[in-house]
C-alpha cells in the first residue's frame, strides 16, 4: 500500500478526488482516506504543518495501515538562484537544517537516531516521479519548522547542506520512513523563492503549485499499480 502525504487540504484534495474512497479513519486528528487511486492501493491524509504533525502522519500510516512506501506531496520555497515558481523538485534527499547538536561535534542537520546528516529518498520511486514530468529535476530538500522568507537565511541553508529547495515536512517524513524501513520519495512545486516576498508569491502561487504535484502523485499511482 502506498501512503501519500500533504500538509494542506490544497494538496490533497485532488487526489481525493481522484480516488474511490472505502473508508476513512480518525486518528490524533488526522483523517486517513483508505481506497484506490488509479489501480493502486492507497490512503491519503493531510498531516498538518511541521515537522511533529508530518511525522505523526507517516508514522500512523505504518502502524495503522501497514505501508510500504510514502510519497509526500506539496509546495516548497526555492532556495537554488535559477528555480522559479511551479519549477518542479523531486527529492533525491532530505536534511533538517533546525536539527543543531554542532556544540557536541556533530555537522549540522545530524539525525543521532539515524547516524546521517542526509536522509536518502528511494532511487526508484524517485525516477518514476521524474519519468512523469520532462520538467522535473531532481536536488535535496531542507526542511525545518520555520517559513523561510529571508534571502540570508535561505542562502545559509543553501550552502550549509546544497539544498535547492526548503519545505516543513518532508525531512521529517523521510526519518519516520527510515526508521520503520520503508520507501520514502517526495514531489515538491516551488511556491515561492523563500526571500522577502515570500508570503506573497505564497498566496498567489500555493494553489497551483500544489495541483501540479498532485497530478504527478496520480500518475505515480497508475504506474505502479501497473508494475
Amino acid at each position: 500500500m502506498l501512503g501519500i502525504i500533504g500538509a494542506m487540504d490544497i494538496e490533497i484534495n485532488k487526489l481525493i478526488d481522484a480516488m474511490e474512497v472505502e473508508a476513512k479513519t480518525e486518528a490524533a486528528g488526522i483523517t486517513f482516506h483508505k481506497g484506490v487511486l488509479k489501480g493502486c492501493s492507497v490512503v491519503v491524509a493531510r498531516s498538518g504543518v511541521g515537522k511533529v504533525c508530518a511525522a505523526v502522519c507517516a508514522q500512523l500510516m505504518v502502524t495503522l495501515f501497514g505501508v510500504d512506501a510514502i510519497v509526500n506531496t506539496g509546495v516548497a520555497g526555492g532556495i537554488m538562484s535559477d528555480l522559479r515558481q511551479c519549477d518542479i523538485i523531486v527529492a533525491d534527499a532530505f536534511v533538517q537544517h533546525d536539527v543543531d547538536t554542532s556544540p557536541l561535534g556533530d555537522p549540522r542537520g545530524y539525525i543521532s537516531e539515524l547516524g546521517v546528516v542526509e536522509m536518502v529518498c528511494s532511487h526508484r520511486l524517485s525516477s518514476m516521479l521524474c519519468d512523469i514530468s520532462a520538467e522535473a529535476r531532481q536536488g535535496q530538500i531542507a526542511t525545518g519548522d520555520q517559513f523561510i522568507a529571508d534571502h540570508e537565511h535561505a542562502m545559509d541553508i543553501a550552502v550549509e547542506f546544497g539544498a535547492a529547495a526548503c519545505d516543513m515536512e518532508g525531512g521529517a517524513i523521510a526519518q519516520v520512513c527510515k526508521m520503520n524501513g520503508v520507501r520514502f520519495a517526495a514531489v515538491r512545486c516551488i511556491s515561492d523563492n523563500a526571500d522577502g516576498s515570500a508570503g506573497l508569491d505564497y498566496t498567489s502561487f500555493a494553489a497551483k503549485a500544489a495541483d501540479k504535484c498532485a497530478g504527478m502523485v496520480i500518475e505515480l499511482a497508475a504506474r505502479m499499480a501497473q508494475a
